[in-house]
């Protein structure tokens, strides 16, 4: 019996996904011209409150990173490497307090060859500094 509720639902898995292969009849299918361009983001941001473990006080930072994104325009790699930072720094659990969010510029924007951005990777980490207050 266990051998035959396996078979069955290999049978119905198989015809679902051939199902799937196949695009509805009125859909269309877009294929691009050109890949779309790489670019290395050079991000600088400020104000970030980080916790100091050793003294366990809370520290203002400002910061300086990199992020490898693929977008279809300067304008929008900005966005994407801006969302990526604020992400990665929402996971770490910053402390900033809601009247202070993190302000990020693009401080330098690059398009990139495919061979540079793939050995790279997305990019990651920061480099913090004491944020001066002006």
């Amino acid at each position: 019996m266990l051998a035959n509720l396996t078979r069955r639902c290999s049978r119905t898995d198989a015809r679902s996904l051939r199902s799937l292969s196949r695009p509805p009849l009125n859909a269309s299918i877009v294929i691009p011209t050109k890949p779309m361009p790489r670019y290395r983001v050079m991000l600088k941001g400020a104000p970030v409150f980080l916790l100091d473990v050793d003294s366990q006080r809370v520290e203002r930072l400002g910061f300086y990173t990199t992020r490898w994104v693929q977008a279809a325009s300067p304008d929008e790699a900005g966005s994407v490497a801006r969302q990526l930072v604020l992400e990665e720094l929402e996971r770490t659990g910053t402390k900033n307090p809601p009247e202070l969010p993190i302000g990020l510029a693009v401080e330098n924007l690059a398009e990139v060859s495919w061979f540079e951005a793939a050995r790279k990777g997305p990019g990651r980490g920061f480099t913090f500094h004491p944020d001066d207050v002006s």
